[in-house]
């Protein structure tokens, strides 16, 4: 197991709690009582570590998710978890891609690209998104991600790129855009939030040349199992449609 380091961000689990804290010189206080996280230094992950009235918890290392709950200032404009998985499960998105984003938003999917690719290079027109990102990504210590204060729209130098996503308001006009800057193979993915948009995407894909489009929703459903096993009625529904498709050539 890797040791913890002075700076690391750990994350402290607890069965109904956890918390994200950066080793340093300083106390943290809980409901559960204080501890010492420079105590931590040169413990490995996996380590149990108590407070002074005995309540345990596990130092483990944080995932992706963990940081994004926990670190990112939200904004309205988010790609759901189940969305960005989906997206990151279709493509096969590997660790020496180079990915194309418009719309960055809050920056929820952007940082989850950027911990499965090699650099991510993402647009957002919106100052207050942009500045907000941008503040988000240097919490998080997310050095592989060049952000842009720019609409996509108005042409983009960079080519070569593994994936493009669109994440953006009259996302079809950027289809060819991002079309031009993918490499042979590479993935287009455009999120809908209403299949107007859906139409006008698959429209613009259709007159390039990429592989057969396919346009899908994710929504997941709890289950409340026990003896008689029941979904329940929450869960997760509709929050967008994907839509993704291939260059050729």
């Amino acid at each position: 197991m890797p040791k913890i380091k002075k700076g690391q961000d750990v994350l402290l689990l607890e069965k109904e709690h956890s918390y994200l804290v950066r080793i340093e010189k300083r106390s943290l206080h809980i409901q559960g009582g204080m501890i010492e996280l420079e105590s931590l230094v040169g413990k490995p992950f996996g380590s149990i570590i108590q407070t002074h009235k005995g309540i345990e918890f596990v130092a483990v290392e944080p995932t992706t998710n963990d940081l994004i709950v926990k670190r990112i200032k939200r904004m309205p404009a988010t790609i759901h978890f189940k969305d960005i998985g989906l997206i990151l499960g279709m493509t096969g998105l590997s660790k020496h891609a180079k990915v194309l984003e418009a719309g960055t938003g809050t920056g929820q999917a952007t940082f989850a690209l950027s911990r499965n690719a090699k650099e991510v290079h993402s647009y957002e027109i919106r100052e207050d998104f942009f500045r907000n990102a941008q503040k988000n990504f240097e919490v998080l210590g997310a050095g592989n991600i060049f952000l842009k204060n720019k609409d996509i729209l108005e042409g983009i130098s960079q080519k070569d790129f593994d994936l493009a996503l669109l994440d953006m308001r009259n996302a079809e006009r950027a289809v060819p855009i991002a079309y031009k800057a993918l490499k042979p193979g590479g993935f287009l993915v455009v999120y809908s939030p209403y299949i107007e948009q859906v139409k006008a995407v698959v429209e613009e894909i259709e007159k390039l040349d990429f592989t057969p489009h396919k346009t899908f929703e994710t929504i997941m459903r709890y289950w409340d199992v026990r003896e008689h096993t029941l979904p329940k009625r929450a869960g997760m529904m509709h929050t967008a449609f994907i839509t993704i498709a291939r260059k050729f050539k």
